[in-house]
């Protein structure tokens, strides 16, 4: 899916930084660039080029939407595998770091959690018992179930971080051809490298 939608940014670039460009149209260029920038078309609509700003538009509305709904359902399953914890581990998640989400999700109590700490001489992982940090599982079924629903929810909150770095790569690329809309004497090349163990384009754009 991450990869998906990584593409639709980049073959949304390609589509629209192929578009010709004119020697008449040299309007401000700053205000243009910073427009694309706030939102991605704005400063293509600036340039009076609607169908490129159209495209990127679309983009981004996609991915605001796509994002804000990941971020809610990452915040909804963490709130059912805290609420679920509770009830049937008598876990308290009050300041307490991910690494006890992930330490409650591998053992059945506290007292399993701790003699495997001892074992392995880590003294200093061990929980002191009437902390606060006690739990102890009704059944294996409840604490795998725990697992999943919290894995769901990491699994949300990292696609809502994905789609944050793909907006912000919208803007860039949205900005990047405001440029090409506002030059004429742009030139690029791209050249195919080969790497250990396969190759890589590089792309060099001069202005």
């Amino acid at each position: 899916m991450y990869r998906l939608l990584l593409i639709v940014v980049v073959v949304q670039a390609q589509i629209v930084s192929a578009q010709p460009t004119t020697a008449e149209r040299i309007p401000n260029r700053k205000a243009a660039v910073l427009r694309s920038i706030a939102i991605p078309g704005w400063g293509q609509l600036f340039l009076n080029e609607p169908s490129a700003a159209r495209k990127y538009f679309i983009t981004e509305a996609g991915l605001v939407v796509a994002m804000l709904a990941s971020r809610s359902l990452a915040n909804s399953r963490q709130r059912d595998y805290r609420s679920f914890a509770a009830e049937h581990a008598g876990a308290d998640f009050a300041s307490k770091p991910d690494i006890y989400y992930v330490r409650i999700g591998a053992y059945e109590n506290i007292y399993e959690y701790n003699q495997a700490m001892l074992r392995n001489r880590q003294v200093g992982a061990v929980y002191q018992l009437g902390t606060g940090s006690d739990w102890d599982w009704n059944s294996k079924d409840d604490r795998l179930h725990f697992k999943e629903i919290r894995k769901a929810s990491n699994t949300w909150s990292k696609l809502s971080a994905f789609l944050i770095g793909s907006m912000v790569l919208n803007r860039a690329v949205s900005a990047v051809h405001v440029l090409f809309l506002t030059r004429t004497n742009i030139k690029a090349t791209a050249t195919l490298v080969p790497i250990p163990g396969g190759s890589q384009w590089t792309v060099a754009v001069s202005f």
